[in-house]
């Protein structure tokens, strides 16, 4: 009977062993597990701060050409507005480069006008022509 109870209280020693022995390789997978779990976290902040970086890189560049396009657009609307302030002033003096035309009459004048100022490119041809041609052209132009 006492190696019954010697074989019990071994059979629990080696029991109690068997079970320390897996708490303590459960401790460490656990211990190790957090460890992972925090290199990870550390490694998904390493990302996301790559992706921060890189997505600021994208938006200075995207940033860097629109300002290179707006500057080009408005290089070209300053050049558009010159000419367009050009065109206004030759329209605006047509009037009286006509009334110097002695050949024409009243009626022929007003039509003239009308005519020239009313199509950008005949007031650009009128001041394109030599001053002796400006008469000739405008008979021309009123003969169509």
């Amino acid at each position: 009977m006492q190696d019954e109870v010697n074989n019990e209280e071994q059979g629990q020693n080696s029991d109690d062993a068997l079970d320390e022995a897996m708490e303590g390789s459960h401790n460490a997978r656990t211990n190790m597990s957090g460890v992972e779990e925090i290199s990870s976290v550390r490694s998904k902040k390493r990302k996301n701060m790559g992706s921060v970086a890189s997505l600021a890189e994208v938006a200075n560049n995207a940033a860097m050409l629109l300002g290179d396009r707006i500057k080009e657009s408005s290089s070209e609307l300053s050049e558009g507005i010159k000419l367009e302030v050009d065109l206004k002033k030759k329209t605006s003096i047509i009037t009286s480069e006509l009334q110097k035309m002695k050949s024409l009459s009243k009626v022929e004048r007003f039509r003239a006008i009308r005519k020239i100022k009313s199509e950008p490119d005949s007031v650009l041809t009128f001041w394109d022509l030599k001053e002796d041609e400006r008469e000739e052209w405008v008979q021309f132009m009123l003969s169509e």
